[in-house]
């Protein structure tokens, strides 16, 4: 979606191809490169198109109630129990023990 949106809001590629080892940037160039002379309402469409893919709720009115109700399999907050206060031996402890005791005093 990313050439479309260039496209849309730049216009047609024109920017120098980036460096050898700039490979996420040369994909993005030669994604935007291969749209040439696309015109931005074209372009438009076909990001509206691609963002309704990703998200079927979404509209382009603000306000407009969405389509779709999104359901979460899972949610609210996560306890661990795996976490248990370490106990030492007084003889084992070295500075940093008797540092977090004093904290936690």
């Amino acid at each position: 979606a990313l050439p479309i949106y260039k496209q849309v809001t730049v216009g047609r590629c024109n920017t120098a191809k980036p460096g050898f080892f700039d490979f996420e940037g040369k994909q993005k160039w030669e994604a935007w490169k291969a749209l040439g002379d696309m015109s931005p309402q074209q372009a438009m469409k076909e990001y509206v198109s691609a963002v309704r893919k990703l998200d079927p709720s979404w509209s382009l009115k603000p306000g407009e109630p969405k389509k779709v109700e999104r359901k979460t399999a899972f949610g609210g907050p996560v306890v661990s129990s795996l976490y248990q206060e370490e106990t030492i031996r007084e003889e084992d402890k070295n500075i940093f023990d008797y540092c977090r005791e004093i904290g936690r005093a």
